[in-house]
């Protein structure tokens, strides 16, 4: 059974995907560590679902009758995470570099490393120290829906304890 992390399908259209299109991977941005693939779907919408596992990845694009596209720097980082084996497997075709924004947002989440757990305080206090720049999330605060790829929020639960980060 898969998570369905992200859907931009609108309410009244079809959740059909796209055969013959290309699914893609995404890169994690939070805490816990969560891959994710995007598949597309009709009406410029997609279906992004939590994966264990590269072979998951392409399995569910297949399912799809969809191929499944990387980035190469994208690759390269997921090989650097032990996600992927150095030589793409079968179903897996590269794509030339294109993710300029990739470095910044693995340098700004390999800082975010060890927040979650910390009191809210604690870890607005480290993350500050390690230069970054912090949105603290509680439980029924209101948020805006503007991205910033530097911007790490702190996702508190009821005990004032970071729970997730991600960037955005």
């Amino acid at each position: 059974m898969h998570t369905l992390l992200v859907t931009n399908a609108r309410k009244s259209k079809s959740r059909e995907r796209v055969s013959g299109a290309r699914a893609w991977m995404n890169a994690p941005t939070g805490y816990p560590v969560v891959w994710s693939v995007s598949l597309p779907t009709r009406y410029d919408s997609r279906d992004t679902l939590a994966v264990e596992s590269l072979q998951e990845a392409i399995d569910e694009a297949a399912r799809s009758n969809q191929s499944l596209e990387i980035d190469a720097h994208l690759y390269q980082y997921m090989v650097d995470m032990d996600f992927a084996p150095a030589a793409p497997p079968s179903g897996v075709s590269i794509a030339e570099a294109g993710n300029e924004r990739l470095d910044e947002q693995r340098e700004v989440h390999e800082r975010a490393a060890g927040l979650v757990g910390m009191t809210a305080q604690s870890a607005d206090d480290i993350a500050t120290q390690r230069g970054l720049y912090v949105r603290v999330i509680r439980p029924g605060d209101a948020v805006t829906a503007d991205y910033c790829a530097t911007r790490v929020n702190l996702g508190i639960d009821e005990t004032d304890h970071v729970r997730s980060v991600y960037l955005g």
